[in-house]
């Protein structure tokens, strides 16, 4: 059976239509313990795209153990922005899941959750097409 083990959504708040529709990284863990990407968003042509990557384990491994050692604050205090996108945490595990997200910028204390949302999606290759079609 697959595991959802992350989920990395973004939105941009400007842009062409295809620039602010929904976009969304899943990392799933299979059966075998390996992980891979699943990515899903609209071209510019506003037809749903969506793909699979193989994903380095010992990579995502380092991801899961960093999320799983960090303490972070539930209601932290959120800096003023004015442009930016919506950004949204997912962290399933077997019992749980935990949800964060923030607009422009992320509190301080949740910068790390920044990074690896950046690093999930560079790693998905969803940036890797910005102008198909």
């Amino acid at each position: 059976m697959k595991d959802l083990v992350l989920r990395i959504r973004t939105q941009a708040t400007f842009g062409y239509p295809n620039e602010c529709a929904p976009r969304r990284v899943d990392v799933i863990r299979s059966p075998d313990g390996s992980y891979y990407s699943e990515y899903s968003k609209v071209n510019e042509a506003g037809e749903r795209v969506t793909a699979k990557r193989d994903l380095d384990s010992a990579k995502v491994e380092i991801i899961l153990t960093q999320l799983s050692e960090t303490s972070l604050p539930v209601s932290p205090e959120f800096p003023m922005v004015h442009d930016g996108e919506d950004v949204e945490v997912e962290v399933r595990g077997r019992f749980g899941m935990s949800k964060y997200s923030w607009f422009g910028a992320p509190p301080e204390e949740w910068k790390l959750l920044e990074e690896i949302a950046y690093t999930v999606n560079s790693w998905s290759g969803i940036d890797d097409d910005k102008h198909d079609s």
